[in-house]
């Protein structure tokens, strides 16, 4: 792998770079890791692994496996993320006591691997805002958050100057900022075809706007984690002396075991903390993550928001509830195009005040919709965590349950009716059942088409 010279000779007063190890780690293949989703029950038949020392959920995987052929993977059981990143959820494990119940953002989501990772560590009555500035990305957070299950997470598409508007809402943002990912060299070709100098300055003007911008939305003795995949000081330690330059803002130290092998850091001016992955010394790709807590006391603020649009459920729909759901939380109904959907009703204040500023694409769970007095049982009911499906359920193999995945009609010798189908107790998606025959209710833009 030809290795841009200039980002090397940057780096030899980094602590812990050595040019030799880091050229030959780039000649290497990278580690392949998943994170187990603990509110799903977990199977033997995953993969086989190993542990990833900083998050107990994280596994290395001994073999390459092919996700899309594993029904568990869409069945948000695990997500395939890099072990670096998941030192996310070490952070907010160790800062964040989980019976505390606090207002998160993640702030640049998509496609959802650390949004998702922080919903598993932060209290289930808890609430997330899971933002992509880039519309094109909204569909694959979606799906992703989807399948994850955590109702409690609420996807936006606004632009920073929104958030900027809102004062201290939020107890703990995550800034994993776009960068000009060099620390992805070994996994993405492209990354290090457009790597450049002028590229890392760039990024970093960008990092510094997104910064101040999101600041005033930070709640007083809130935890900001900033972090990039990139190797480079200027957009690193460089940021941190900015943060520290320009907000009322303290740096904060966090655990780190010597036998993890990340290497601790400080930044040029302020010898503000920072810690560094370097792929030689550990099994993971570059990153650097630094936290930093907002100074003065936090202010309990009462959320002033405008009355809720209070939607009641048809006799029928009310009844359909009734047998097919247990919620573990108060539910607040919502309607959305003809789609009634299910939010914890704490949340739901939230939402609709935040709504003045920012625009949602998707909150809560999407329940059921009712056609021609019929309900119909929607997708996203078949993955959540915390509103479980009691009607009629099937449980296949794994060749059904891919078939099912690819939105083939399989035989059921099963009465007429709606079905939640399953694998290893994962729940997958719904058909409907006829008299010889049934459909299939997989969303097609989700659809396996490689099998």
């Amino acid at each position: 792998m030809d290795l841009p010279q200039e980002l090397i000779e940057k780096l030899k007063h980094t602590s812990g770079f050595d040019s030799d190890k880091f050229i030959e780690a780039h000649e290497l293949n990278p580690s392949i890791s998943i994170r187990l989703n603990s509110k799903k029950n977990q199977s033997e038949e995953i993969v086989e692994y190993t542990n990833v020392p900083w998050l107990n959920e994280g596994k290395y995987i001994k073999n390459k496996a092919r996700f899309s052929l594993d029904p568990l993977w869409h069945a948000g059981s695990y997500y395939v993320q890099e072990a670096s990143s998941m030192i996310v959820g070490c952070i907010i494990k160790q800062l964040i006591p989980k019976e505390k119940i606090i207002n998160a953002l993640d702030f640049c989501a998509a496609p959802g691997g650390k949004t998702t990772c922080i919903a598993d560590n932060i209290n289930e009555n808890s609430f997330l805002v899971s933002n992509e500035v880039n519309t094109k990305r909204i569909s694959s957070l979606k799906e992703n958050v989807v399948k994850w299950g955590s109702g409690n997470i609420a996807i936006s598409n606004s632009s920073l100057n929104k958030f900027s508007e809102i004062e201290e809402f939020f107890d703990l943002i995550l800034i994993d900022a776009p960068c000009s990912g060099s620390g992805m060299f070994r996994k993405d070709e492209f990354a290090l075809k457009q790597w450049s100098q002028n590229l890392v300055n760039s990024c970093a003007d960008a990092q510094k706007e997104i910064i101040l911008g999101l600041m005033n939305s930070l709640s007083r003795e809130g935890i900001l984690i900033y972090s990039t995949c990139s190797f480079s000081r200027e957009e690193n330690e460089a940021i941190c002396d900015f943060i520290l330059e320009n907000e009322e803002i303290e740096n904060v130290a966090i655990s780190v075991a010597k036998e993890w092998n990340i290497t601790e850091t400080l930044s040029d001016k302020h010898n503000a903390i920072g810690y560094r992955f370097w792929p030689y010394k550990l099994e993971g790709e570059g990153f650097f993550v630094s936290i930093f807590r907002k100074k003065g006391t936090k202010e309990i603020k009462e959320i002033k928001s405008k009355n809720i649009p209070n939607y009641k459920p048809s006799l029928l729909m009310e009844s359909w509830i009734k047998e097919n759901l247990n919620f573990n939380f108060e539910p607040f109904y919502t309607l959305h195009k003809e789609t009634v959907g299910v939010e914890n009703r704490n949340n739901s204040t939230k939402i609709n005040f935040l709504k003045r500023y920012i625009y949602f694409v998707y909150s809560g769970t999407d329940i059921a919709k009712e056609s021609y007095k019929e309900i119909i049982p929607q997708a996203e009911l078949a993955f959540s965590t915390n509103v479980k499906f009691i009607g009629n359920t099937i449980e296949v193999d794994k060749t059904k349950a891919l078939n099912f995945l690819s939105k083939q009609s399989l035989t059921y010798e099963y009465p007429k009716g709606w079905y939640l189908i399953k694998y290893l107790n994962q729940g997958l998606g719904f058909i409907k059942q006829l008299d010889n025959r049934n459909n299939n209710y997989y969303p097609i833009e989700w659809r396996l088409r490689d099998f």
